[in-house]
């Protein structure tokens, strides 16, 4: 079972809809909610809209990942694109996954089914979906997954640099 926190309606019902597709249980949560039904329920993973409207999901980030009983728990997080600061407080926070709304879009069906234990293991996106996540404007593409490597090795070192 994963949980999902997220306010937006229609996102929440693409992640249900999703979900049922490919045979996995989701169960909607909101912030206030959470450690308590993450202990009660203990589930796979939490899905978070890190623009949560309450304005506390990195809050009941660090309340989960600080938990002996809820720090494994798998934490999914999508934002838009642009939000630096947000993505990099979020790593910080503990969230496993931080993707742009496009990426967590185009490869839900795969991490419901990877997260919730029903996949295969291991990463099962497509490497063009992680390339364009990561390289939104850039080009080219990579033709093997080796090159993909490379390319996030190079752009890991770029943002390392700047900083």
């Amino acid at each position: 079972m994963i949980l999902a926190v997220v306010d937006d309606p229609l996102f929440l019902s693409k992640i249900q809809q999703t979900a049922q597709h490919v045979g996995v249980a989701v169960k909607s949560a909101r912030p206030a909610d959470l450690p308590d039904l993450a202990i009660e329920d203990l589930p796979n993973a939490l899905i978070i809209d890190l623009n949560h409207r309450s304005g506390k999901a990195l809050e009941v980030l660090r309340t989960l990942k600080s938990d002996l009983k809820t720090k494994e728990i798998a934490v999914i997080g999508f934002v838009s694109h642009v939000q630096n600061d947000l993505i990099a407080a979020a790593r910080d926070a503990g969230c496993d996954l931080v993707l742009a709304r496009s990426a967590f879009v185009s490869q839900l069906p795969s991490l419901l089914q990877r997260f919730s234990g029903t996949g295969t293991p291991g990463c099962t996106a497509d490497p063009e979906d992680i390339h364009r996540a990561l390289f939104p404007q850039q080009a080219p593409r990579p033709r093997t997954l080796d090159e993909l490597k490379q390319g996030i090795r190079r752009h890991v070192r770029e943002r390392h640099a700047r900083r």
